[in-house]
């Protein structure tokens, strides 16, 4: 809530941003769009799960604008849109001069940005990760050709575990190398709390000064937390019961029947989760406004379009409030399935009481039985547990 992933909506979305230094000049955002005279730009930033409007500039004839935002920008992410799906994300604050170069409805790419080193970071993450991305969903088209012989698969196998570790790699040296950075909890959303835990905690304390009062550190210390505490629930030999209460999202847990959902679609049709009995479902709970969750979305579109011809669906429960903003989010990341629920009431949606769902990104994998197999998959965990369900 394409790519990387505890930030921002829309962060997998290619990231600009620059700052340009000058001593008697005021600070703000400025810079150049082609195709856009005459259109408004919209800053906007993340508060408590809400996008909200910062400030705006109706863009001039030769594509300029100019944005000196009051009260000043504390240190953050901010988007910087012509419409809901032409925009890009900036990590500055009001130190900086930021300069940007774009093009009307491509501001995803072929741009320019220089001169604000959380924003280039930030930028030089993703450019990786969507590299990865790509040889990732390369190599799962390869693995769906027919006829491949065992030792292809195996090869195929082989390659995709590689490239998994070089990711993870790259995340951890990405974070070793800037982790005074905002920019790092980008690298954090593709890591696991089971197995990184203290490279999270190291990147809490050393961005707490500049970034501490922002909500995706809020949010991330929060999970921190609760991982932390169940660790030390297991430690001490708690039953196995106070665990699963003492855990964030683990009111049911492996091994428990996963209880029926039924609510409408956007369209106002109803969706059962019992309607999809005899099918391994992937409950997940989401929502447009949660930057974790949509920079979570390409791994969970990757796996449908690998497993579902093999009975794999994805049951998707939005904790919206937005209709409108709901519809945007499946379209733009490209959810593909039919099975999507919420009853817009955010926080207080009725699945997320039944479920006990206190963060989001969160999901349960369910078996053809209805029972819960596995939760809080996330990333590369997702596509490990599919594996060794379908054995490719």
């Amino acid at each position: 809530m394409s790519i990387a992933n505890k930030i921002y909506a829309g962060l997998a979305l290619v990231l600009l941003g620059t700052a340009v230094g000058c001593e008697n000049k005021q600070s703000g955002i400025s810079g150049s769009i082609e195709g856009a005279a005459g259109r408004t730009l919209y800053l906007e930033r993340f508060v408590n799960q809400k996008i909200v409007i910062t400030d705006s500039v109706v863009i001039a004839d030769n594509g300029h604008f100019e944005l000196h935002p009051s009260p000043s920008l504390d240190l953050n992410f901010y988007k910087l849109s012509l419409s809901d799906k032409d925009y890009m994300v900036l990590l500055t604050d009001s130190t900086e001069n930021v300069s940007i170069t774009g093009t009307a409805g491509d501001l995803t790419s072929g741009y320019t940005v220089a001169g604000s080193k959380n924003t280039g970071l930030l930028k030089e993450f993703n450019n990786y990760l969507v590299q990865a991305k790509q040889k990732e969903q390369a190599l799962n088209e390869k693995m769906r050709t027919p006829g491949l012989s065992i030792a292809e698969i195996g090869q195929y196998r082989e390659e995709t575990v590689n490239l998994k570790k070089e990711k993870h790699d790259y995340c951890l040296s990405f974070i070793e190398k800037n982790n005074s950075s905002p920019a790092t909890f980008a690298a954090l959303s593709e890591l696991s709390f089971k197995t990184d835990l203290p490279l999270y905690e190291e990147v809490l304390q050393k961005t707490k000064e500049n970034f501490g009062h922002s909500f995706q550190y809020k949010m991330v210390s929060q999970q921190v937390a609760s991982v932390k505490k169940q660790n030390d629930l297991k430690a001490k030999g708690a039953p196995q019961q106070q665990q699963q209460q003492q855990q964030k999202n683990a009111k049911y847990m492996p091994g428990t029947t996963a209880p029926d959902l039924v609510m409408n679609d956007p369209n106002g049709k109803e969706r059962k989760l019992s309607d999809l009995k005899g099918k391994v479902v992937l409950v997940d709970f989401w929502a447009s406004w949660c930057g974790p969750c949509r920079r979570e979305n390409p791994n969970v579109v990757a796996a449908y379009k690998k497993y579902n011809k093999d009975g794999f669906e994805v049951f998707s429960v939005s904790l919206d409030r937005d209709v409108a903003r709901w519809k945007q989010a499946i379209e733009q990341d490209g959810l593909l399935w039919e099975h999507h629920i919420s009853d817009l009431k955010g926080w207080q949606s009725a699945a997320a009481s039944l479920y006990g769902i206190h963060s989001i990104p969160h999901t349960l994998l369910v078996d053809r039985k209805g029972v819960i197999l596995e939760t809080h998959l996330r990333g590369n965990m997702l596509e490990e547990q599919l594996h060794s369900i379908f054995g490719y």
